[in-house]
């Protein structure tokens, strides 16, 4: 199977670039979000203790529920243990529909124009 062909950078207009600070800006405050949201689901999850609902004011309002572990297959150590498998588990093996991943490139490289070489 061949990797599908990666096309050039574009060089996006003038008037999109706004995006990417706002992008940046909503990033900083979610990752603020996430660490206000640890604390106070640390704190529920403390006073919860062993209980899987927690009710304020008789209203259930969080469940910290238990869910059963998921059950994987030690491919390492099967490939170690029964090599002559492996042909089989390669014929198994099912690869999903390839997709695209967005991301931020780095923050001080995209903010700073490229100068002109002298």
């Amino acid at each position: 199977m061949t990797s599908p062909t990666i096309p050039p950078a574009v060089e996006l207009p003038a008037e999109i670039a706004p995006y990417v600070e706002v992008l940046r800006v909503i990033e900083e405050r979610r990752q603020k979000l996430n660490e206000y949201w640890e604390i106070a689901e640390t704190h529920l999850k403390n006073a919860l203790g062993n209980a899987e609902i927690g009710t304020v004011h008789g209203v259930e309002a969080v469940y910290w529920r238990h869910v059963k572990g998921k059950t994987t297959t030690d491919y390492k150590r099967l490939r170690l243990d029964h090599p002559e498998v492996i042909p089989l588990l390669q014929s198994y093996a099912k690869v999903g529909n390839p997709s695209r991943r967005f991301t931020l490139a780095n923050a001080a490289a995209a903010t700073k124009p490229k100068s002109a070489s002298p």
